[in-house]
C-alpha cells in the first residue's frame, strides 16, 4: 500500500469496514507485553468477516494518529515485520483457527516514516466464532465498534446472514427444532 493510500484509508476515520487499533499486544498504559490485547485485534477481525469484511490498522490510534508498529517489534523476541504477522497470526489461530487465519491478508505500508500493520478480509462464507477458555463467542460489526451477540440475537443474524444451502429445509424454525413435537410437519414446509 502506498503512503498516499495509508493517508486516505486514516483520513476516512474508523467506520463499519475499517478500524484501528494502537498496537498488537504492547499496552501502551504499562509499557510492557499484555498478549490479552491480542484477542481485541482477533475480535474485530471476527466481526469482519462476520459482516462485510474489512481492514484493521495496527499502529494508529483511534483519533488515526500515527503510532507504528516499532513498540510491538521491539517486545517481540524477534523484532522483524515478518515475526509480527507470525505473532498475529499465531493469535487469529488461537482465537479463530487456522483455517481462518488463512483467509486474512496482513500486509505493511509507511507513513511518515511510520510502519502500520494493514490487516484485511472479505467476507466469511459461514459464521466465525472467537474460542477462548472453551467458550465461542459471535462477534458483528455494528458501525464502528465491534459487538458481541447473545445466543439468540446471534442465531437470528446468522440465520439473516448466511444462507442455508444444505438439504431440505433450514434445520430451525423459530427457535424449535424441525421434527419435534413442536414443530411443523417438514414435508409441508416451503424452503
Amino acid at each position: 500500500m502506498e503512503e498516499a493510500e495509508l493517508a486516505g484509508l486514516i483520513a476516512l476515520g474508523e467506520g463499519p469496514n475499517l478500524e484501528f487499533e494502537s498496537t498488537l499486544r504492547y499496552d501502551l498504559k504499562t509499557g510492557s507485553t499484555n498478549r490479552d490485547l491480542t484477542k481485541v485485534v482477533a475480535k474485530t477481525i471476527a466481526g469482519f468477516l462476520n459482516a462485510q469484511g474489512g481492514t484493521l490498522l495496527i499502529g494508529v490510534a483511534d483519533d488515526g494518529t500515527l503510532l507504528g508498529v516499532e513498540n510491538d517489534l521491539a517486545i517481540l523476541s524477534r523484532q522483524t515485520t515478518d515475526y509480527f504477522e507470525n505473532t498475529l497470526r499465531n493469535a487469529l489461530g488461537k482465537y479463530l483457527g487456522v483455517h481462518i487465519s488463512s483467509v486474512v491478508t496482513v500486509d505493511f505500508a509507511t507513513a511518515n516514516s511510520v510502519q502500520v500493520a494493514v490487516v484485511s478480509c472479505d467476507r466469511h462464507l459461514s459464521p466465525v466464532y472467537i474460542r477462548d477458555n472453551g467458550k465461542l463467542e459471535f462477534y458483528v460489526r455494528d458501525g464502528n465498534s465491534t459487538k458481541p451477540l447473545d445466543v439468540r440475537a446471534a442465531h437470528e443474524y446468522i440465520a439473516g446472514h448466511f444462507p442455508y444451502e444444505g438439504p431440505g429445509p433450514r434445520p430451525f424454525d423459530g427457535g424449535r427444532c424441525l421434527g419435534s413435537r413442536n414443530s411443523r410437519d417438514a414435508t409441508t414446509r416451503s424452503g
